[in-house]
């Protein structure tokens, strides 16, 4: 909604600003050890995902910095993530080469595509509609999948 800003740092720490003057810091989340290499909020502003060196991807309540969930899988950093337009997923890609597609409700991975890029995936995105998500890498490729949203792996 563009109310809050959500910043990583090299020390693990997530930052939440206001947006509007005098720029307080509303939230600090840690739950990373090491450096946090990306930040997603979700559409309505309410969470924010973080993805660091440690592997994991850690879903926040925006206001308070209260942690939610704990996504872990991939087997190496987290350098990108994008939730759905309705809130209910998140998609994240790794250095590990895999794109994972978790389910907000549970926490749990309902689709994971392993060596979906030949080198580390960097970003990713959903479709407006939740129904197709992409994801970039440094093997210079994009790539789009069908999304699963129910069920399990």
């Amino acid at each position: 909604d563009g109310a809050l800003l959500a910043a990583g740092a090299e020390d693990g720490g997530v930052h939440v600003f206001e947006m509007e003057a005098p720029y307080q810091r509303v939230a600090k989340m840690e739950a990373h050890a090491v450096a946090v290499r990306c930040v997603a909020f979700s559409r309505d502003g309410k969470t924010v995902l973080s993805g660091s060196e440690d592997s994991r991807a850690v879903l926040w309540e925006a206001a308070s910095g209260r942690q939610l969930y704990t996504l872990q899988g991939h087997g190496s950093w987290v350098l990108g993530a994008a939730f759905s337009a309705d809130g209910s997923h998140v998609v994240t890609c790794s250095s590990d080469q895999t794109v994972r597609n978790w389910d907000l409700t549970t926490g749990a991975s309902v689709q994971t595509l392993a060596d979906s890029h030949s080198d580390q995936a960097w970003g990713v995105a959903f479709d407006p509609s939740g129904g197709r998500f992409c994801s970039v890498g440094d093997d210079r490729a994009i790539r789009v999948f069908e999304a699963t949203v129910a069920g399990g792996e």
